[in-house]
């Protein structure tokens, strides 16, 4: 079996090739790393409203418009008010839209496009989408400049708003 000789050429080759991923890697580090301020909620086209990230809110959009909204002290009462003290944050959360979805809809639940996005902890999510898919709802949570949670059935855009600071248009997942 022949040996394999490297070359003067090879490890030329391999130390650019390292120096250029490290540089790669710093620059992602550097541009992808800057956290938006806002979320703007948009559907059918219409901007619909903007919510800091610094403060918790839960918005239902039902039809296009914005059926209904909990933030600040309201949300934060009623997280303290569930029977689950010890629970962690998530599971309160959910427990809190529901009694919220059962008292802002009542009898007409899901009738018509409904989706429930929630600002928490300074990320975005998707928690509920009335439509077949569900592809918003398995989106990651998004915090950094011109992400965006898009439900294509029900025409509702979650994008986060870029600070300014960013050279990046899109980071893709």
């Amino acid at each position: 079996m022949a040996e394999l000789k490297l070359k003067k050429a090879d490890i030329v080759l391999a130390v650019m090739f390292v120096i250029f991923a490290a540089a790669i890697l710093a620059w992602s580090v550097m541009y992808f790393t800057d956290s938006g301020t806002s979320v703007t909620v948009t559907a059918r086209g219409e901007e619909l409203g903007e919510y800091s990230l610094s403060e918790d809110a839960v918005v239902v959009i039902k039809d296009g418009k914005i059926a209904g909204e909990i933030s600040g002290d309201e949300l934060l009462g009623r997280l303290e008010t569930t029977d689950m003290a010890n629970a962690d944050d998530a599971r309160a959360m959910k427990k809190v839209i529901g009694e919220y979805l059962d008292e802002l809809l009542a009898d007409d639940q899901y009738a018509g496009d409904v989706n429930v996005a929630v600002v928490s902890g300074g990320k975005v999510y998707m928690d509920r989408a009335g439509c077949d898919n569900q592809h918003c709802v398995q989106h990651q949570k998004i915090s950094r400049g011109n992400e965006q949670i898009v439900c294509l059935p029900n025409k509702v855009i979650l994008q986060i708003k870029d600070t300014g600071d960013s050279e990046v248009d899109i980071i893709a997942h």
